[in-house]
């Protein structure tokens, strides 16, 4: 009731085939990744305002993997696979470069890595990716800083069976020395804050296990979508955790409803970084049309998590998403919303902004 959504604005040049990574400090530009063939994908930076984009790199498809904006160097850093024979493409090695400003800036900075999951500390000089059985954390000189040992095994994450390392993803939390540890239901379901500087450990209780991580902008609230089934999973709700005081919010957002799915696909922080923007669908398999279609619904909703309320807006409207976590985000001020709405007959990219009432 105190902030003002304007009607979706749809961005021409930013269709269904990018996913968004995330808005770079400057509000102006955001990192995204667009499938250019079956086999590859350019990253690159888009101008909300001028509706250009620029392409920063380019690299071997990888749906999951996304790269990452380190900010004091000025650079994105990216996973890759190097393939030597192109007509053997399941024949490769893992690398991590960085890139500044187009494909031809781009620089190896290793080859020692794990698997693909890297983070860098927002507003930081910092980045960490895996290598076998560490966390390896640089500077913005590009140097190792600090080789973290860490052993996911000993925290109930499950070890695959090629590399006997575990399988997870990582976020740093703003404005500390925290890394932020989580993998899905398939392989443990934990949630670990690893700090970087005391080296010291620690398990977060959610009641379930994380597919989306949200970090509000100071780092004290923990946004997550949570699951509690393995892959397929049925239903999957909200949950915020204070780390000031330890509580743990949990909402449904998506009503259940009786033999129908419910899911949340994406979630962002927005109107001053106090409420939440979320996409939520509804599926009934067994509910089907005359051309055997099934009833589905994506919608989006705005959350406010302290008063256990949520409000649709924009009811007229589906809001599409593929894989959970990858194609929606806000600006840094929290005044801006970039959602995937329908477009028919190609989905493309709307432009939400938000204000105050009084503004």
């Amino acid at each position: 009731k105190d902030y003002v959504f304007s009607e979706p604005k749809i961005l021409p040049f930013l269709h269904g085939g990018y996913k968004v990574v995330e808005w770079l400090p400057d509000n102006d530009h955001i990192l995204v990744t667009q499938r250019t063939s079956r086999r590859n994908e350019r990253i690159e930076l888009f101008d909300v305002g001028e509706g250009i984009s620029q392409t920063v790199a380019e690299r071997a498809l990888l749906h999951y993997d996304l790269p990452v904006w380190w900010e004091t160097p000025g650079v994105v850093i990216y996973p890759d696979k190097e393939i030597p024979d192109r007509n053997k493409p399941s024949v490769f090695t893992l690398q991590l470069n960085i890139s500044r400003d187009s494909p031809k800036s781009k620089e190896l900075l290793t080859r020692d890595i794990q698997d693909l999951s890297l983070t860098a500390k927002p507003g930081g000089d910092q980045a960490a990716y895996r290598s076998s059985g560490q966390i390896m954390v640089m500077g913005a000189d590009r140097n190792v800083l600090k080789r973290l040992v860490f052993k996911p095994a000993a925290f109930g994450i499950k070890e695959n069976g090629t590399s006997n390392d575990g399988d997870y993803s990582m976020v740093w939390r703003p404005g500390t020395d925290q890394i932020l540890i989580y993998s899905d239901g398939d392989n443990g379901g934990k949630s670990l804050l690893l700090d970087t500087v005391t080296k010291q450990t620690c398990s977060l209780y959610l009641d379930g296990w994380a597919g989306v991580v949200r970090w509000n902008p100071d780092g004290r609230y923990l946004a997550v979508l949570r699951a509690r089934d393995s892959y397929p999973i049925n239903t999957s709700d909200l949950a915020i955790l204070d780390m000031a005081s330890g509580r743990l919010y949990a909402m449904q957002v998506v009503p259940p409803r009786g033999g129908i799915y419910h899911y949340l696909r994406d979630l962002a922080w927005v109107a001053d970084n106090q409420y939440l923007a979320i996409i939520g669908e509804i599926m009934d398999p067994y509910n089907q049309d005359a051309d055997g279609k099934f009833y589905q619904e994506r919608r989006l909703y705005i959350v406010d998590y302290f008063h256990d309320q949520t409000v649709e807006i924009f009811p007229d409207r589906e809001f599409f998403t593929g894989w959970w976590g990858q194609h929606m985000i806000s600006s840094p001020d929290g005044a801006s919303l970039l959602a995937p709405c329908s477009d028919i007959p190609i989905t493309h990219y709307c432009l939400i902004s938000v204000r105050r009432k009084s503004q």
